[in-house]
C-alpha cells in the first residue's frame, strides 16, 4: 500500500511543472538576450510552452519514420504530451520526501537534455 500522501496536487503539479519548465526558460532566455538570429528568437519564444512534450513527439515521429502533420495538430499534441509530462512527474512528488526529491531531481536532468536537445534543433 502507498503512503498518505504529503502534498496536495496543486503544489505537486506546480513544483513539476517549476522544475520541467526551468531549463526550457533558460534556453528561451539565453536565445532572446545572446543570439542575434531573429529566426531562432521567434522559434525559441513559440517553442517555449510545448518544448518538454516536443522532443519526446519529434523522436517518435522519427523512429516510425512518420510525416509531419499540420503544425495546428502538432503544437496541440505537443501542449497535451508536456501537461501529461508534468501531471506523470507530479504525481511521486506528492508521495514523500525521498520520492519528491528523486522525482525532481531525475525531472530536472531529462528536462535540461531535451531543452538542450531543442535548443541544438532551434539553432540548427
Amino acid at each position: 500500500m502507498l503512503p498518505a500522501p504529503s502534498m496536495t496536487w496543486r503544489r505537486a503539479t506546480g513544483l513539476a511543472a517549476l522544475v520541467i519548465y526551468v531549463p526550457f526558460v533558460m534556453m528561451a532566455a539565453y536565445i532572446l538576450a545572446l543570439i542575434s538570429c531573429d529566426h531562432c528568437k521567434k522559434a525559441a519564444c513559440v517553442l517555449l510552452p510545448t518544448g518538454p512534450g516536443m522532443i519526446p513527439i519529434e523522436a517518435t515521429r522519427q523512429w516510425l519514420n512518420l510525416s509531419h502533420p499540420p503544425e495546428s495538430i502538432w503544437f496541440t499534441l505537443a501542449l497535451l504530451i508536456s501537461a501529461a509530462i508534468v501531471l506523470l512527474f507530479a504525481w511521486p512528488v506528492r508521495l514523500g520526501k525521498w520520492q519528491r526529491y528523486t522525482t525532481l531531481i531525475i525531472a530536472f536532468a531529462l528536462s535540461s537534455i531535451a531543452a538542450f536537445g531543442l535548443y541544438s534543433a532551434i539553432r540548427s
